[in-house]
């Protein structure tokens, strides 16, 4: 009984990790990495959801607003099967759709006012965190286990 309950809860069951680059080149527009399924039990894998988030923020204190923008969300519906106590490695690459600001857009195409919009920017507090989240849907559970990890763009 008690192991139902944690199996519909996912209390000890499928753990997902990630393992992504540190830096991105913004030119390529793709973000790879290795996921990595362990379970203490057999367990199914029904699908998996990969998502691109950009967290944008900009000014201070209590004037401070953020906005989350979705830039990639891909949904793989491969079935897996991970076995007991062993890792199962899984490769992926998603493409993304950045969104660019018109102050980013002048700033990536005139020298000029490169330096102006820097300080802008700065002055502003704007800025962007981007991270990869990773949703993994389980056979027989209620709650998927879930990864998060910020990376970086050059």
């Amino acid at each position: 009984m008690i192991g139902k309950v944690k199996k519909w809860f996912g209390i000890e069951g499928l753990k997902i990790a990630v393992e992504l680059e540190d830096k991105y080149s913004r030119d390529d527009q793709k973000v790879r990495g290795l996921i990595i399924l362990q379970a203490k039990e057999e367990e199914v894998v029904e699908s998996i959801r990969i998502k691109l988030i950009e967290k944008y923020g900009r000014g201070r204190g209590k004037n401070r607003l953020i906005d989350e923008y979705t830039m990639a969300d891909e949904l793989f519906t491969k079935t897996y099967q991970v076995e007991a106590n062993s890792d199962f490695e899984i490769p992926f690459e998603i493409s993304y759709q950045e969104m660019v600001s018109n102050m980013d857009e002048i700033e990536r195409r005139n020298l000029i006012f490169k330096g102006v919009i820097a300080l802008a920017k700065f002055v502003r507090n704007a800025n962007s965190i981007y991270r990869v989240e990773i949703e993994a849907k389980v056979s027989g559970t209620k709650f998927s286990p879930f990864v998060s990890q910020e990376i970086q763009f050059v």
